[in-house]
């Protein structure tokens, strides 16, 4: 309402009365600030940043500006702050959060230089922001009356980033990325012992922290787009504009919720949300069918309900609206020829409609994505698949292929090696950069824990030729070139490769003679190497002692900021020596005045870490074996002089999974035997006892011959 001079060189400021709104989503932000500002819908949008970086912003203040349009027409009730504030911290422990009318951001979740910024870059920074933007109705206007309804917020405003940018931007493949890399997540999460129901049970403030997991957001999302499909999408959007005309500026339950969709869909859901967001764990859907004369002459699908070992609330089957895709090769590749969409019930349903149609190549159930669950194919469907996936020309159906053949490796049913040739085999078709570089992300989790180990050095050679190769070949300056070379540098090892890569950094110091940091090599064609490939290098050369902490030290000169700091002390922990590994021991162990991502810098391999950088690496498996035995010894003392964030820290990125056998079972076994373990650190010991479990049992499938 007004800003006045007061006393000694203050200000008084007096704010309108806001309406009532969740404690929790109040902020302010002080601090000296810039800014770029335009509106939308008649709302002010100001993208704020630290001195120096306003440019960084205009990304941002361009995707609000589409954004709130959308969103005003999808509720049905206009944006209902007054302003929106977008401000990116350097050094904020979340990557965001939706206060009402100032959203905070980590940077590097905010800004980006457009020139440069790749699209995969691009669309994780607009989904983020459309995430938030979508929680000032889904959680703001309208919260959860306590945290066991935490998806009411979380799961929506995943779904509805992902449909946003999906129908207002020109990422049109938003789905396809959803489907390949968050519903992975959500099927990771939900085959641990850690599972637990999308409306979970929650009794303290461990287990808020420990819900802001792959199921409150990713498979309540994907949970969503059945429900969608479930109850039509005309019928969804209008039972969620009556939610919010019902209850707005108020707290709601599920049973809020769930009545505005009945009256708008006519369908009953008291079951369909006992099944799905009371229950845990993964269902498996695979089709079953015979075959006369080319033709279908019976076709049923098969539910099962695995139960999850450890976990409580499993082992329930479900409804799902899911479609069927015939696809068969044709001039244009393989195309979708023939579609049959029905509701699954039960262990087995008979679906009539295939009854009489040809039987093609690849019969792809779970086509356009419609519902969460794990999928499995018929043999000839794996076959064509498997042997040629990229003329397959449809995103999403792909998309749908790949998350089916590595759910199959994950669960030791099939070859990991057989999956990195169907990925080296089929990649080069895929358009979509978030799939490619998820598959790049799968190539590396196959080749370090779930190849056979003697096959690993092979492998892994391979990968990293390939890598290279299409770093050498693919367009210059592209996402996909700079996708490459970020894999190349997770796995370059002989000396030709570290050659190159010593090369391309030594090059990058001289481009920049002329004052750009982002001109293109001459050795790479069109490669740009810029601050973070830069650091993914410096983590390629690192590990493989090619550079000393001098070196290092001066790139941290180089790049003096919040991220340059982190990775320099995480390149410091990556050296691969035993004094750099027993100093970067004792810097998480022994002081608590790090800050977080310092923190996870120094580990490795937890959160996102693009430069490779930290003392965890599985090139150094000898140097690490030391500290297996002071794992198991300090942890519980660690995690009780430790705040939960920092303890879930190290408790997970130092847990010795690059030791892949029994012994290491059995001691987290005993360890998880005290009856007075602190319980989150029970679930993240359980967790990571799983997963080294699956790699131990991955690793068995792969030696075996076939």
């Amino acid at each position: 309402l007004s800003d006045k001079p007061a006393t000694e060189g203050k200000h008084l400021v007096r704010f309108a009365p806001t309406k009532k709104i969740s404690s929790y989503l109040v902020a302010f932000a002080v601090g000296n600030f810039e800014y770029v500002e335009g509106s939308a819908d008649g709302i002010p949008i100001r993208v704020y940043t630290v001195p120096g970086k306003k440019a960084l912003g205009q990304f941002a203040l361009e995707a609000s500006e589409n954004f709130l349009p959308y969103f005003d027409k999808y509720f049905g009730i206009k944006y209902p702050y007054g302003k929106l504030d977008l401000i990116g911290l350097p050094d904020f422990s979340a990557g965001a959060m939706e206060n009402v009318g100032l959203i905070t951001f980590r940077e590097v979740d905010l800004e980006l230089d457009q020139q440069t910024a790749s699209l995969s870059q691009k669309k994780s920074v607009a989904i983020t922001i459309s995430h938030e933007i979508a929680h000032e109705w889904f959680g703001d206007l309208v919260t959860m009356r306590w945290w066991d309804d935490l998806w009411l917020k979380e799961s929506f405003a995943t779904y509805l980033s992902v449909r946003c940018l999906a129908d207002a931007t020109a990422y049109r493949d938003a789905w396809t990325g959803f489907a390949s890399e968050d519903k992975a997540w959500a099927l990771r999460q939900d085959e641990l012992p850690s599972t637990h129901p999308i409306v979970a049970d929650i009794r303290d403030f461990d287990d808020v922290a420990l819900n802001f997991d792959g199921i409150t957001y990713a498979k309540g999302a994907a949970v969503l787009k059945q429900l969608v499909a479930w109850v039509g999408a005309d019928a969804f959007f209008a039972g969620a504009r009556r939610y919010f005309v019902d209850h707005a500026w108020g707290n709601t339950t599920l049973a809020d919720l769930l009545a505005a969709l009945e009256q708008s869909s006519g369908r009953e859901l008291s079951s369909w949300s006992r099944d799905w967001l009371q229950t845990a764990g993964p269902n498996a859907l695979r089709p079953s069918f015979t075959v006369d004369d080319g033709r279908f002459t019976s076709f049923a699908i098969e539910q099962d309900a695995p139960t999850v070992a450890g976990a409580t609330g499993t082992g329930t089957l479900r409804s799902h609206r899911v479609a069927v895709g015939l696809y068969d090769h044709t001039p244009d590749g393989l195309t979708r020829v023939d579609r049959v969409e029905f509701d699954v019930v039960g262990a087995r349903t008979e679906v009539p409609a295939m009854v009489g149609r040809t039987r093609p190549p690849l019969v792809l159930l779970n086509d356009d994505d419609l519902t969460y669950a794990r999928i499995r194919l018929d043999l000839r469907s794996i076959a064509t698949v498997r042997d040629g996936i990229g003329s397959l020309r449809d995103s999403l159906a792909r998309a749908v292929c790949w998350a089916a053949a590595w759910d199959m490796v994950r669960s030791a049913e099939w070859r990991a090696r057989d999956y990195v040739a169907m990925v080296l085999g089929g990649i080069d078709r895929e358009t979509d950069i978030g799939v490619v570089e998820l598959l790049h992300t799968n190539l590396v989790t196959a080749v370090k824990s779930y190849v056979d180990p003697a096959a690993r050095a092979a492998t892994t050679a391979k990968v990293a030729a390939a890598a290279r190769d299409r770093m050498m070949t693919s367009a210059p300056g592209g996402d996909l070139q700079l996708a490459w070379a970020r894999l190349f540098c997770r796995l370059a090892s002989n000396d030709d490769d570290l050659a190159l890569a010593a090369t391309l950094r030594l090059e990058s110091d001289d481009l920049e003679q002329d004052g750009s940091r982002n001109a293109a090599s001459s050795v790479v064609d069109g490669l740009v190497v810029d601050t973070e490939l830069r650091w993914a290098l410096v983590g390629t050369l690192t590990r493989a002692g090619r550079l000393d902490a001098t070196e290092i030290e001066a790139e941290r000169l180089r790049d003096n900021t919040t991220a340059g700091n982190e990775n320099a002390a995480g390149a410091l922990a990556a050296r691969p020596t035993a004094e750099a590994k027993a100093a970067a021991w004792a810097s998480v162990i022994d002081r608590a005045d790090l800050p977080n991502r310092t923190q996870e810098r120094i580990i490795g391999g937890v959160r996102r870490n693009p430069a490779g950088v930290g003392m965890v690496q599985s090139s150094q498996v000898e140097l690490l074996r030391p500290y297996v035995d002071g794992y198991f010894d300090v942890i519980r003392t660690v995690w009780a002089n430790r705040t939960t964030e920092i303890g879930r820290t190290i408790a997970s990125g130092l847990y010795p999974r690059l030791f892949v056998s029994t012994d290491t079972l059995d001691r987290t076994d005993a360890l998880l035997a005290a009856d007075d373990l602190p319980t989150t650190l029970r679930r993240l010991l359980s967790e990571e006892r799983a997963e080294l479990a699956r790699s131990l049992d991955a690793q068995r499938r792969d030696s075996a011959s076939s």
